[in-house]
């Protein structure tokens, strides 16, 4: 069963790949970095993707584009046979008889990610379960009816095996098969009897800590296959071990190497365990008959004593169809995280004990939080024909101007209707002055229909929620693109590649549109703004080779061909930091000064708190490796060769000489320990650095001087700034402000539910910049007494409305614009908190009905 973690981890890479393949149309803003990245062309492009989350009304989410060469349905062929080609990806020879297995059609999004908890995410295991089984002939080949949509194809032959997805009306596959060896295990109980529905993992080394790389639950008999050792340990001699994580084990696990690979089955003996029973419920704990995925963990913050397996605080995920899952074989005295997930429906994540007793069956209900609104249209040409099963962008221009991605691309259905869920307050306000629906079709022009923001009104579907419905949109053309594809010097596509493009503004200087990512086909779509007219455009790609030549380009342009030069060399540099106490490595760069006098080349490197690092260069050649902290060098090593596809291995770099560990005491002014607030270091009127402090008052902030200036705060204290003072200073901070705060009155709802909101300080001054949120609550009285850093003005970061039974929350939204703001005056005098009237009513509205 693939983890907790793990699943996260595909879900995000799945997001990723849908936004490289359909090639986004990010907001047309970029920061002054990025913008200088592409100016300077740099060895790296970045592969961040604007625009939210897409959630779809379907159980457990619309099925995800697995291939970039997913195409429009009006773009297929009429093909009715799809032939596909078995070889060796060494050889390239076919293979007769590779037992080949195509996805069934009919497969669900629910029976697939139940499949993927189930076996885990590896081919080998996957393919009976979801595939229909062929052998290949004579010639490696292996003839089915055309796929009516994506589907994905497995091929294994020995240890060979090999995977490929392909798209609605393809005429041919290829499966390149490639060694994927694997482990049997074997897990009994106590008592020497299979034990089923065990979470076994196989575990490798990332930068010195064991992470999960493939896991599965045992069958019937206590066994499970894992594969994929090459992929968890590059390297033969890597370590690899196979453990139960969410129960203890005898042995606690087996370690072992590529090279010795068990080929007899690996024998596990797990301790007692239980069982975890979870359900999703209603707000008012009323069982919701849904498909779900139920998720749990290990609590990372429990302080109980743990075995190795247990220690790596793997989790586990179950589907289920109607919001009832249990979770079996699960160790005893853990202390547990359980969380349901459902597009549209958010919940309230709960921390229980596990079992404690063998067999003990553990019971826990998991309230939901939020229902997301839902979002409806269709999409028409203007002869009145649907726009079916195209893919669609929306973007809309919020309250103060702005442009902004709502949705990720998303597909309309066989009658041109699109059906979306979306927590909608964090990625714009409810309130937009228009927005935008384009169709698009790659390389040519696209219909646009431009329209306003629906009003909500209420609908009952799960549960009660929100509705925008924006009815028929007549989508007309509009090409307010250009298009093309990245390839390379040979004219191969180029995966991933960024594309931008520049323009002189009527001041004269340059301005960048900084835009998209190239699909695997090097296909790409840049949005061009109302205002521009001609631009240039260029791509960069990730391995480091130089940019493409600028191209000249201009509204509803198709064709443009961008060539990026050959790939440079590249190396790779491993070393180890001897950090000073309390360094954050996110606060190191890396950087190669090339011996013959070049430009400064970044390095890109893999971060690690406990000192290993290992530096990718995209440099061949002599150079000094740069190391820089608050952009000044503290370590210097030059005579560094770097050798293309070789690792050069570094001397330990001791940091502890240039950047020093300061500590400091902050305290009350008794000389009690103040927890919870910062120290944070200033030179001139800037912020430099800052860290928090523990709960026993102390604080260690690296430093490049050993004298500094410092602003400390604690929660209801007095921030303090503190001028030229050395390690081991204690800072004193003294009491804040006592303030009364007035509070907004709930009427009859008033008995039933409290009010709590967050408030942050908004004034200028930089002695409170650093200052904790406010945290008021108003749970029996309409005024609270409160101590703050320091009065002032204090903006409202958020509000909830809090049911006082069951502990549901409503959320006040309001646009920033909105955004509240209260007077912190002293006491006695009294500070009255206003709400956006609106907003208050449609949260007492919402709570009062659930």
């Amino acid at each position: 069963m693939r983890s907790y973690d793990a699943t996260v981890k595909r879900l995000v890479l799945l997001v990723v790949i849908g936004a490289v393949a359909s090639m986004l149309y990010l907001a047309l803003t970029r920061s002054p970095a990025d913008v200088a990245r592409l100016e300077t062309a740099s060895e790296s492009a970045s592969t961040d993707a604007a625009g939210a989350e897409l959630v779809t009304s379907e159980p457990l989410g619309a099925r995800s584009e697995r291939t970039d060469a997913v195409s429009d349905a009006s773009q297929a062929t009429a093909n009715t046979e799809l032939v596909i080609e078995v070889v060796d990806a060494r050889t390239e020879q076919p293979i007769v008889g590779a037992r080949v297995f195509v996805e069934r059609e009919d497969v669900d999004e629910f029976e697939r990610r139940a499949a993927e908890e189930r076996y885990g995410f590896s081919g080998p295991l996957l393919a009976p379960v979801l595939g229909r089984e062929f052998a290949a002939d004579r010639d490696g080949r292996v003839r089915v009816p055309s796929p009516k949509c994506p589907v994905t194809i497995w091929a294994s032959h020995e240890e060979l095996h090999g995977e490929v997805d392909v798209s609605t009306g393809a005429a041919n596959a290829r499966v390149e098969l490639v060694t994927l060896r694997g482990v049997t295990v074997a897990v009994v109980d106590r008592l020497g009897v299979p034990a089923a529905n065990v979470n076994v993992a196989l575990l490798g080394l990332v930068l010195g800590e064991w992470d999960v790389q493939a896991d599965a639950l045992t069958d019937e008999h206590g066994r499970v296959e894992l594969y994929g050792l090459e992929e968890a340990a590059p390297e033969e001699t890597a370590p690899l071990r196979i453990a139960t994580p969410l129960v203890g084990c005898s042995p606690d696990f087996v370690e072992f190497t590529r090279a010795n690979a068990p080929s007899e089955p690996v024998r596990l003996v797990i301790a007692d365990t239980g069982v975890v029973d979870a359900v999703a419920t209603d707000a008012r704990g009323e069982p919701l008959s849904i498909a779900a995925r139920m998720d749990l963990s290990v609590d990372e913050r429990a302080d109980s004593p743990m075995s190795f397996v247990v220690a790596v605080r793997d989790g586990q995920s179950a589907c289920t169809r109607d919001g009832h899952a249990r979770f079996e074989r699960i160790g005893l005295g853990l202390s547990l995280r359980v969380d349901a997930y459902f597009e549209g429906l958010s919940f309230t994540e709960r921390i229980v004990p596990g079992p404690r007793v063998a067999d003990e069956v553990v019971r826990v209900a998991v309230p939901l939080a939020e229902a997301h609104p839902i979002i409806r249209a269709q999409l028409v040409a203007t002869d009145g024909s649907a726009f079916a099963n195209r893919r669609v962008r929306i973007s809309g221009v919020n309250l103060e101007g702005q442009r902004q991605a709502l949705f990720d691309e998303c597909r309309t259905d066989a009658e041109g209707r699109l059906q979306l869920c979306k927590s909608l307050k964090w990625s714009f306000p409810e309130r937009l002055l228009e927005v935008d629906v384009d169709v698009v079709e790659p390389g040519m022009r696209v219909a646009r229909a431009r329209t306003t923001w629906p009003p909500a009104r209420e609908v009952r579907d799960i549960v009660p929620r929100q509705e925008h419905d924006f009815g028929a949109l007549v989508c007309v053309t509009d090409p307010f693109f250009c298009s093309g594809r990245v390839v390379d010097a040979s004219g191969a596509p180029v995966d991933g590649a960024e594309v931008g493009g520049r323009w002189r503004t009527a001041s004269g200087d340059t301005a960048w549109a900084v835009t998209t990512l190239a699909n695997s086909h090097g296909e790409f779509e840049l949005g061009i703004p109302d205002e521009i007219g001609e631009l240039e455009v260029t791509a960069i790609s990730r391995n480091g080779r130089e940019p493409a030549p600028f191209h000249p380009a201009a509204r509803g342009v198709t064709g443009i061909v961008l060539v990026l030069p050959a790939e440079r060399e590249s190396g790779t540099l491993r070393g180890q930091f001897v950090w000073p106490e309390g360094l954050d490595s996110s606060d190191i760069q890396l950087a190669l000064d090339p011996a013959d006098g070049g430009r400064r080349r970044w390095a890109n490197w893999d971060e690690n708190e406990s000192g290993p690092f290992e530096a990718f260069t995209g440099f061949v050649g002599r150079s000094s490796l740069v190391v820089l902290f608050q952009d000044e060098v503290v370590a210097r090593v030059d005579g560094i060769e770097v050798r293309a596809g070789e690792i050069t291995e570094l001397a330990p770099i001791d940091l502890r000489e240039r950047i020093h560990a300061l500590r400091f005491e902050v305290v009350d002014e008794r000389g009690a320990a103040l927890g919870g607030g910062t120290v944070c270091e200033l030179r001139g009127e800037e912020y430099v650095n800052h860290v928090t402090v523990a709960s026993d008052g102390r604080a260690v902030l690296p430093s490049l001087g050993t004298t500094i200036d410092v602003v400390a705060s604690a929660p209801g204290r007095s921030s303090r700034l503190f001028r030229g003072v050395a390690s081991g200073a204690k800072l004193e901070l003294g009491p804040g402000a006592t303030a009364v705060i007035r509070a907004p009155s709930l009427g009859d709802a008033g008995a039933e539910f409290a009010l709590a909101v967050e408030l942050a300080y908004c004034d200028d001054d930089l002695a409170l910049a650093f200052s904790d949120d406010l945290a008021v609550v108003f749970a029996e009285h309409d005024r609270v007494s409160v101590a703050a850093p320091g009065l002032g003005d204090y903006c409202v970061r958020s509000a909830l409305l809090v049911h006082r039974t069951s502990g549901a929350r409503f959320e006040l939204e309001f646009a920033p614009t909105d955004q509240p703001i209260v007077t912190l005056v002293a006491a006695p005098a009294e500070s009255s908190l206003s709400l956006p009237a609106d907003a208050l009513a449609d949260a007492l509205a919402r709570a009062t009905k659930q």
